[in-house]
């Protein structure tokens, strides 16, 4: 689920992950805010565009937690 998508932003992503020979199942647009997974990636999306922005209680975090990420 992509939160805030309409169909055609749905057929970029599904274009993209393609291109990239990415495995998906399915891609749906929508908005589902007491979707449990949805809020926690939207949690940790924040979480680092916080970091990226240098705040001081994300660069903190991040010491402990970047090891659980992959930058690609």
């Amino acid at each position: 689920m992509v939160d805030g998508y309409n169909d055609a932003e749905c057929h970029r992503v599904r274009s993209t992950l393609k291109a990239h020979r990415l495995r998906f199942k399915k891609i749906v647009g929508g908005r589902d805010e007491s979707e449990p997974l949805l809020r926690l990636a939207d949690a940790v999306a924040g979480f680092l565009g916080d970091r990226k922005k240098g705040k001081p209680y994300a660069l903190k975090l991040w010491n402990r937690l970047g090891v659980y990420f992959l930058e690609v």
